[in-house]
């Protein structure tokens, strides 16, 4: 299980090779944006990783209203919480396959993304 997080905005694509040949993904464009100094990712936790049944996300300091979104690995999205504010949310991921997962949390115009695995 690799996984690799683009620094500078682009367009990326996944070689994957299986011992006997390799195949490439269909490119994905990313955009890096800029982001305040008042949302800091160490204000932020997600436990526990793996998880079964529900996962915890605390927010030491959150100052405005934030959207939640969970995707899977083919883009789905799977879970949206919409004008959160507070300093924790439980996220019930019982009937998400198992597998890896990625959690965007938007706070105006700064985005944070973290990576789970469901077990």
């Amino acid at each position: 299980n690799s996984y690799y997080v683009p620094t500078i905005s682009g367009s990326y694509a996944a070689q994957i090779y299986d011992g006997t040949c390799f195949d490439t993904t269909a490119c994905m464009d990313v955009q890096i944006l800029s982001a305040p100094n008042n949302f800091n990712l160490n204000e932020v936790s997600l436990f526990p990783n793996p998880v079964r049944d529900e996962l915890t996300l605390t927010f030491k300091n959150l100052v405005s209203e934030s959207q939640i979104e969970v995707y899977n690995t083919t883009g789905q999205q799977v879970f949206q919480k919409d004008n959160f504010t507070g300093n924790q949310l439980n996220i019930n991921v019982k009937s998400f396959a198992k597998g890896i997962y990625y959690l965007r949390i938007t706070t105006g115009n700064e985005n944070r993304h973290f990576k789970f695995v469901k077990e």
